[in-house]
């Protein structure tokens, strides 16, 4: 006869989950505590009241000293993020002229690039204008978050401009007078938006002081209040931790592993020391644990089913080390729409909507790729191809191309894995083999790279560009000058614009077929 309750503690019902709710302790990771930080003040005060309020009287919030902790350590850098959120609607970033229209940033400066362009193309630069400029009124139009503009008429009155400017009834003179009117007008625009943005750089610095001088006035330390803090261990018991650990990581158990490359020392286990805290509390009271984690990676997550639960190895670990004791995992967002409907917390329907846009909004962040390359033409050219190959065939994500500026060291994409909180295994390297492709991929292997995230093109990516690659397959006593003469060729199509021409000859399917190392690309943005 099987044993039922073994089985169910795999599942979710709605009875199971109704029961759980009812006597569980709701334990917070530090990526759910400082999502918080997204929130505005109206959201934070609708959601303390209702819940975190009502749960503190109850005794049933607790964080495990490690939480706490992480929490102290980012809390800072997490008040003054939102500046960069400013800064990404102009971005100031001219080494990199060529912005995906896609990205949900830059928008003044893809503006300024259809300017340039709109007495080559008119027609279709006015509606990329008019595209950019809707994204952006709908990017600061709220006020309850950031970024938010003070100023109503900032954006309209340059709509109102590009509106007049699209008269139909013109004639080509007319036109071209226009666009020395529309140049003016957009640097007035421009130097508006700059101010505006200079203005909430110092509103947030303001909050900053406020916030780190007297923690009272933070409405998300308010809510970390709430919480009972867990004992801390001894550095005895972390030694002890990271000896399991090591074990654990090498065979991807979860939690963890995925931090694996991207962290030096104890700070590597430092979601294992969560879980461990986290079972030995629930071992020690004889308590269900609900967890709310925004962590998304796959070394917490099972992420096959359509909505993602709890690992079962978790699962199991929990149950079999705290004599029988249940758990199971929520984000934030559904953590708050599940206490409304379990908790009969009030909370209004436009917070709800609110979190849930914030929520989605993070996890588009999170699904970026992260591309490093070796120098500005290789941005140019793994941009524009990703770009064609996310369309043809249907990839939803974001890609950031980076260039290293020199050959991509792990030293310097590490910086950046911990920017985007992602192990340095989830990062595609694009690396030119030049004669040594397997010395190339052996020294990147040892650093801690992943073998389908690391590219190497034999000799360099201008490869990739030639229309017959036979040209590349000659004997080797010519190759160094055909490349040589073929890479300055490449150089100075890129400085004068040209490059984009010969992008858009290569035909994504032919070169699947002919050149294994584009294909294991394509793999890589699709996996």
């Amino acid at each position: 006869m099987s044993n039922k309750k073994s089985i169910e503690i795999y599942f979710l019902t709605e009875e199971r989950e109704k029961r759980l709710w009812e006597n569980c302790i709701f334990v917070f990771d530090t990526s759910a505590i400082l999502n918080l930080y997204y929130y505005s003040k109206l959201i934070l005060d609708d959601i303390s009241k209702s819940i975190f309020s009502k749960l503190e009287s109850q005794e049933r919030l607790w964080i495990p000293q490690r939480v706490e902790y992480e929490f102290f350590k980012n809390r800072e850098d997490k008040i003054t993020e939102p500046i960069q959120q400013y800064k990404d609607l102009i971005n100031n970033d001219h080494n990199n002229d060529k912005k995906d229209k896609n990205n949900d940033k830059y928008y003044v400066q893809k503006i300024d690039q259809s300017i340039k362009h709109i007495e080559q193309i008119f027609n279709e630069e006015i509606r990329e204008i008019t595209v950019q400029l809707n994204a952006l009124s709908q990017k600061i139009k709220k006020q309850d978050r950031h970024p938010y503009f003070e100023d109503p008429l900032l954006i309209r009155d340059f709509q109102n401009i590009i509106t007049n400017f699209n008269d139909p009834v013109k004639n080509e003179l007319e036109q071209l007078h226009d666009i020395e009117k529309l140049k003016k007008a957009f640097d007035t625009f421009q130097n508006k938006i700059a101010e505006e943005i200079k203005n909430k750089e110092k509103e947030i610095n303001k909050n900053f002081q406020i916030f780190t001088g007297d923690k009272d006035k933070d409405p998300v330390f308010k809510i970390f209040n709430c919480f009972q803090v867990g004992e801390e261990y001894s550095f005895g018991e972390l030694r002890e931790i990271a000896k399991e650990g090591y074990e654990r990581y090498d065979s991807e158990i979860p939690p963890g592993y995925k931090d694996k490359t991207a962290k030096q020392g104890i700070r590597k286990y430092g979601d294992l020391i969560i879980w461990k805290q986290i079972i030995d509390y629930a071992n020690n009271n004889q308590k269900n644990i609900i967890l709310i984690n925004n962590d998304t990676k796959e070394d917490w997550w099972d992420k096959t089913p359509k909505k993602p639960k709890p690992r079962e190895e978790l699962i199991k670990e929990f149950y079999d080390y705290t004599n029988n004791m249940e758990i199971w995992m929520y984000n934030l967002y559904d953590f708050i729409h599940k206490a409304k409907q379990l908790l009969g917390a009030k909370i209004a329907p436009e917070v709800l909507e609110e979190v849930k846009e914030i929520e989605k909004e993070k996890q588009m962040q999170k699904d970026k790729l992260i591309v490093f390359c070796e120098g500005k033409t290789d941005v140019i050219i793994l941009e524009f191809l990703s770009e064609r190959i996310l369309k043809q065939f249907q990839i939803n994500k974001e890609i950031q191309v980076i260039s290293a500026e020199g050959y991509p060291y792990i030293s310097k994409i590490k910086p950046y894995c911990e920017l985007f909180d992602i192990d340095i295994s989830e990062i595609i390297v694009v690396v030119d083999g030049d004669s040594d492709p397997e010395g190339v991929r052996n020294r990147m292997l040892s650093q801690g790279l992943q073998d389908n995230n690391l590219i190497i093109i034999s000799p360099s990516i201008e490869r990739w560009l030639l229309p017959n690659i036979d040209y590349f397959r000659d004997d080797d006593a010519t190759l160094a000058s055909k490349m040589k003469h073929y890479i300055i060729k490449i150089k100075k199509l890129s400085r004068t614009g040209s490059l984009d021409l010969l992008l858009q000859l290569i035909s994504l399917d032919e070169l699947l077929k002919i050149d294994s190392s584009f294909a294991k690309y394509v793999n890589a943005l699709r996996s």
